[in-house]
């Protein structure tokens, strides 16, 4: 059975220093104080971080000890390893989803249900969710993984 483990990054969001709204809107629909999970998985040829950002241009793979390096300072928390289905290189060059995030602030904003997947887009959780096989995840908040929604 093959496993990855989640990696939640912790950053206290400050919206002054926001990179973007695309930040903005993460943090106000996420309301928790994880921003980011990549997903750590040992495959032939070492340690690697499968991870989706905006920031990215959506889903890479890096080598563990690359991505540890270039989050050095941030505050990294290792959740428990869980069994995966879906192979993350299948989707590695895949867009951001950026249409997820427009429905989550549209949501907040206005108050609406928006049941919407774009398949072959990911934000981080997403890309989670999917290695597990879950449906709708593109609910799936950082915060939820922490939580135990992947568990």
């Amino acid at each position: 059975m093959r496993t990855m483990t989640p990696i939640a990054i912790h950053t206290r969001f400050n919206p002054w220093i926001a990179k973007t709204y695309i930040s903005l809107i993460i943090a106000k629909y996420i309301q928790g104080e994880y921003s980011h999970i990549a997903y750590l998985v040992e495959e032939p040829g070492g340690l690697f971080v499968f991870e989706s950002s905006g920031e990215l241009g959506g889903v890479v793979k890096t080598p563990y000890m690359r991505w540890k390096e270039s989050n050095r300072g941030k505050g990294i928390n290792y959740l428990k390893p869980v069994p995966y289905i879906n192979d993350f290189n299948l989707v590695v060059g895949k867009g951001y989803d950026y249409g997820n995030v427009f429905n989550r602030f549209l949501e907040i904003t206005f108050r609406l249900e928006i049941d919407r997947d774009h398949p072959d887009r990911f934000t981080c959780s997403e890309l989670g969710a999917w290695a597990r096989g879950l449906s709708k995840g593109y609910r799936v908040t950082p915060q939820d993984i922490v939580e135990g929604c992947l568990a």
